[in-house]
């Protein structure tokens, strides 16, 4: 039980032909009559030879919009302000690259897409880029540079999200950790 939602997750994962394959999923047992909910997730990964690592992934939750009219009731549901879910529209899909560029660098690049209709029924796609170099100053250290650009319709006049990611800030992180 997570925040008054019995919870119920399981994980499928495989490998065919080189290609890994996984369904992820959980389901939501919401109180108080509220809608319960369903998230899953279906994925692929590959290593190429030289060691470059690409994911595809396809996020399916029932409870997301699937139009950008219902995204400010999806801002302020419960299983978002909570936490548990992690994305306003219905489905979104995302791809990945990560390499190891030498011994102590990695670089990874990840994509994420959703659709959402207008009023209109036209279909708008919005992005989340994000780019990321990791250092390993030593055993116990590391250094990360990301980079996060967006792409989408922003907010509207009434301060609510009209894309899935078009009102999320560019940003750049630039964080040194220690540990142990």
């Amino acid at each position: 039980e997570v925040v008054d939602n019995e919870v119920l997750g399981a994980s499928f994962e495989s490998e065919w032909s080189g290609i890994g394959w996984r369904v992820e999923g959980i389901y939501y047992d919401q109180p108080e009559g509220r809608q319960d909910g369903l998230f899953w997730i279906a994925g692929l990964d590959y290593q190429f030879d030289n060691g470059t690592l690409l994911n595809l992934e396809w996020y399916q939750h029932n409870l997301g919009s699937s139009d950008a009219a219902g995204l400010k009731e999806a801002a302020n549901s419960f299983l978002v302000q909570s936490g548990l879910q992690q994305q306003l529209g219905r489905q979104v899909l995302g791809v990945g690259l990560s390499d190891d560029l030498t011994p102590l660098l990695r670089g990874s690049y990840t994509l994420l897409l959703s659709p959402l209709k207008d009023s209109n029924d036209n279909r708008h796609i919005s992005s989340l880029h994000q780019f990321t170099l990791l250092y390993s100053l030593s055993d116990e250290s590391d250094l990360l540079l990301s980079a996060l650009l967006t792409n989408g319709r922003g907010l509207d006049a009434s301060k609510h999200p009209r894309s899935e990611f078009g009102h999320i800030p560019n940003s750049l992180t630039l964080r040194w950790r220690l540990y142990f």
